[in-house]
């Protein structure tokens, strides 16, 4: 094998140094190193390309979409009424930072961060629920179980409806504030 005369892209802790700093001028070297050995080339070669893939789709709209929704709502104001009266029996609003998950069967929770206030609902057919956490305290609404439920949502507030049905003692609302 004849001698030749060594390149900078033949200097490996250079070419790895590339790669990670100045990738397209480190990509260029690591293919044409001849210290290198080719499953290495590979290798790092995928490597650059699933970084490139991740730093696209990070800009992509759907993740911004995702990115907006961590704190998709500022405050949540709900109030329990008695059925029969319209006798208001709680009416609070929690300010926090509230963020949206899309599920499974389209199902939504929106949640605060350190998860002592949480919603989950779905209200579609045949799936009608709401899920209400407080402070560990859950209230559940189910539509197979004798209660109404409805959602609308307009100039993004959504507001949930529901009331009890089967035993007509209380109904209320909940409202998501952007």
């Amino acid at each position: 094998m004849a001698d030749y005369e060594k390149k900078w892209y033949d200097n490996a802790f250079l070419v790895h140094v590339l790669i990670f700093f100045i990738f397209p001028v480190g990509l260029y070297a690591l293919w044409k190193s001849r210290t290198i050995a080719t499953w290495w080339k590979v290798i790092a070669s995928l490597f650059v390309a699933s970084c490139v893939y991740f730093v696209i789709i990070s800009d992509s709209p759907e993740l911004q979409n995702e990115i907006a929704d961590q704190c998709g709502y500022s405050s949540i104001e709900y109030t329990l009424m008695k059925v029969k009266s319209d006798e208001v029996i709680s009416t609070k609003t929690i300010q926090d930072c509230f963020t949206i998950k899309r599920g499974e069967l389209q199902s939504v929770e929106v949640s605060n961060a350190d998860g002592s206030f949480r919603v989950l609902y779905y209200d579609e057919f045949p799936l009608k629920f709401l899920d209400i956490l407080e402070d560990s305290i859950p209230s559940r609404w189910r539509d197979r179980d004798g209660h109404d439920l409805y959602s609308n949502e307009k100039d993004g507030v959504i507001t949930l409806i529901f009331g009890d049905r089967k035993d007509k003692k209380i109904k209320g609302t909940l409202k998501l504030i952007p």
